[in-house]
């Protein structure tokens, strides 16, 4: 079976190869961005062949491919953030997880690299380094004099000591949730999407 998902009119879709069952071939996995997916609203997904999406070894590295293809065509503005706790370093940048084509590279045999590069922003992760992607949507209280909690949503990619090599978090411009709203913030219906097509916690490999 191969996945595919719709939403009416939508963006061309991505076609992603991924390794298919144990006579090695390919099947090629269709995401269609729906409609609406940077205003936040008509998101709907409706999954209409299935396999299982984490197998007893995890997903492999071809399947956290498909699911970073997925978060770049529908996600939009996130905020990466890197923190090298040993030396006391973070960085956080800001761009559309869709800004451009992800890549996919295997340089002196260092691993599988996937990047998102643009004439301002890259970022690049090794994929075979990444264990597990975990979903979370943490409540934060409200600064100033606002009152309440507002909600973030996070994914965080751990390497196999469990440690975060990477967080993506949806941007919000008033960075309290209140604008989710236009190009220039997250979408949390994709992100909700993800999360019910994946789960809260995603192992990619043991």
């Amino acid at each position: 079976a191969v996945r595919r998902w719709y939403s009416g009119p939508g963006r061309a879709a991505r076609s992603v190869a991924r390794p298919w069952g144990s006579g090695g071939g390919t099947a090629l996995e269709d995401v269609h961005v729906p409609t609406g997916c940077r205003g936040g609203e008509g998101v709907r997904w409706a999954l209409l062949g299935t396999t299982e999406a984490a197998a007893e070894g995890g997903i492999g590295t071809e399947g956290l491919k498909a699911l970073l293809e997925k978060a770049a065509a529908t996600l939009g503005k996130c905020r990466f953030i890197v923190v090298n706790a040993q030396s006391g370093g973070i960085l956080e940048a800001v761009e559309d997880f869709g800004a451009a084509p992800l890549r996919y590279s295997e340089p002196r045999g260092t691993g599988t690299f996937c990047t998102l590069g643009t004439q301002t922003f890259e970022c690049h992760i090794n994929l075979d380094k990444i264990h597990t992607v975990v979903f979370a949507q943490p409540e934060r209280p409200r600064s100033g004099d606002g009152e309440g909690q507002y909600s973030m949503y996070v994914m965080r990619f751990l390497d196999g000591d469990g440690k975060t090599a990477l967080s993506v978090l949806l941007h919000s411009p008033d960075f309290e949730g209140e604008d989710y709203e236009g190009s220039s913030s997250g979408n949390p219906q994709a992100w909700k999407a993800l999360v019910d097509e994946y789960g809260e916690k995603v192992t990619v490999q043991i």
